[in-house]
């Protein structure tokens, strides 16, 4: 029994190896330099900035994961974006000091820096999460 054991353990782990993904790396033959050719992440480039002022604050209730706010904030032009502020969001005041444990609050200018939400819940998905909040005023 033991040796169909380990045997069954041996063929899922060799065939897991199949699987795995091999970085591609090209070499320039001129210069002979090594250069990889994985993208960069996508998460560099898809951080965005929003400003405007925060017109709601709505608590929602969660884990320690969860987004614990929603705020709506509208730019000059009258375009309003909701953003999901999670308890790892950064708040900064106009001097760069962190003031993240007080929360966010309405009428103020801020600065958004945001991201889409890939991996959160069916709710959350595809919206914007604040990655931190800068208030301008």
């Amino acid at each position: 029994m033991k040796k169909i054991f380990f045997t069954l353990i041996a063929v899922v782990f060799a065939s897991s190896l199949c699987f795995a993904e091999q970085p591609v790396v090209k070499a320039d033959e001129t210069t002979g330099k090594v250069e990889s050719a994985q993208q960069p992440s996508a998460k560099a480039e898809e951080t965005k900035i929003f400003i405007g002022k925060v017109e709601k604050v709505a608590p929602l209730m969660g884990g320690w994961s969860a987004p614990y706010n929603k705020i709506v904030v509208t730019d000059d032009k009258g375009t309003q974006e909701t953003f999901f502020v999670m308890r790892a969001t950064v708040i900064t005041d106009a001097s760069g000091k962190d003031i993240s444990g007080s929360g966010t609050k309405r009428d103020k200018k801020v600065e958004v820096k945001y991201s889409i939400i890939t991996n959160g819940s069916s709710i959350t998905n595809g919206k914007y999460k604040a990655d931190s909040i800068k208030y301008l005023d």
